[in-house]
């Protein structure tokens, strides 16, 4: 009901169901497994692309989002694993945020990103005073980027006017 009132009826509100039915059952995946299934994510990717054809939707803006998203994502794993010679982030998260910013767009990929790096932050925070690992403690980052995604998709515009003139 609550996406209903917002999305209003239409081709908005299939766009909102189905990307939030997808972002649930991602993050209690993630916490309970450190994985994000490629059927959930990829299939994501695919279908924010192709409702992105539907009237309303932006497909130049579905695929910049994607890429954009994804490739952030990509890149700071890749100089990550290069630098530290450990994995520090899965593939999961890359192809989870590629996904996000097929439905979402670039603006909506960046503001996920900020707003998923400062829950995870404050969680691992959290992580690491309960464990005992320190700076070493694992979290799943695939929780934070989902609630992330669904505030920059409802908060998403009012950011945006409040730090850049568009």
């Amino acid at each position: 009901m609550a996406i209903a009132s917002h999305a209003g009826a239409g081709w908005s509100l299939l766009r909102d169901l189905l990307f939030f039915s997808l972002l649930v059952p991602i993050a209690f995946i993630d916490i309970d497994h450190r994985i994000i299934p490629d059927g959930l994510s990829l299939g994501g990717l695919a279908a924010g692309i192709l409702l992105s054809f539907l009237p309303g939707g932006d497909w130049k803006g579905s695929l910049a989002g994607a890429l954009l998203g994804g490739g952030i994502l990509y890149g700071t794993a890749f100089l990550y694993e290069k630098a530290r010679g450990v994995e520090g982030m899965g593939g999961g998260d890359v192809k989870l945020l590629a996904m996000i910013g097929a439905f979402l767009g670039w603006k909506g990929a960046v503001l996920t990103i900020f707003l998923g790096s400062l829950l995870g932050v404050a969680g691992g925070l959290c992580a690491m005073r309960k464990g005992g690992d320190g700076l070493k403690t694992a979290i799943p980052f695939g929780p934070y980027l989902c609630v992330a995604a669904m505030a920059a998709r409802y908060l998403g515009e009012g950011v945006w006017r409040l730090f850049v003139r568009t």
